[in-house]
């Protein structure tokens, strides 16, 4: 059976292929089912140039029954934000829906509890959810550039699983997002 691998290294390169396709499978399968789970009621995006959407401001909704507040500019949460820092520590959470807080309170998002903690511990800081889900590492890194105007300590960056899953999966509702 001269088609299969012989030596170590050919069966190692299998292997590794083997590993990859699995992957992209299981990548694809769970993409699928992610993509599938749309709340098409969910209204809180607004036209964006350079990123194309982008969190309306002052907006009072649900999503998947949890009510989403966000602040005048467009962050989550019911917090408002000067450009100017008033805490001694100011941290930007920027990234996909996991950052955003997708399916959770607005008290219950990574950048509320972490602010949370942080205050608890005694350290004078604030924590804003810049998070917009469906975000690819791109659209982060375009709104990001017009976030530094609110001169953060520390920037954490955070998309992720958008980046793989728009190469698979066009959203359902699409076409409807800004209407």
């Amino acid at each position: 059976m001269a088609f299969l691998p012989q030596t170590p290294r050919e069966r190692k390169i299998l292997a590794v292929l083997i590993f990859i396709l699995l992957y992209i499978g299981t990548d694809i399968y769970f993409g699928t089912r992610y993509a599938a789970q749309r709340d098409t009621d969910f209204r809180a995006f607004r036209w964006d140039s350079g990123t194309l959407w982008r969190l309306k401001g002052s907006y009072r909704g649900e999503a998947f029954g949890k009510p989403v507040h966000t602040g005048a500019v467009g962050f989550r949460g019911p917090e408002e934000y000067p450009v100017k820092p008033a805490h001694a520590c100011r941290i930007l959470a920027i990234g996909d829906s996991r950052t955003y807080g997708f399916g959770v309170h607005d008290d219950e998002t990574f950048a509320a509890v972490a602010q949370a903690e942080l205050r608890n511990r005694g350290l004078d800081a604030e924590v804003i959810n810049a998070g917009v889900h469906g975000f690819s590492a791109l659209q982060c890194r375009v709104y990001l550039a017009n976030l530094l105007k609110y001169r953060p300590d520390v920037v954490i960056f955070a998309p992720g699983y958008n980046d793989r899953r728009y190469l698979v999966v066009r959203p359902p509702d699409s076409e409807a997002s800004f209407a």
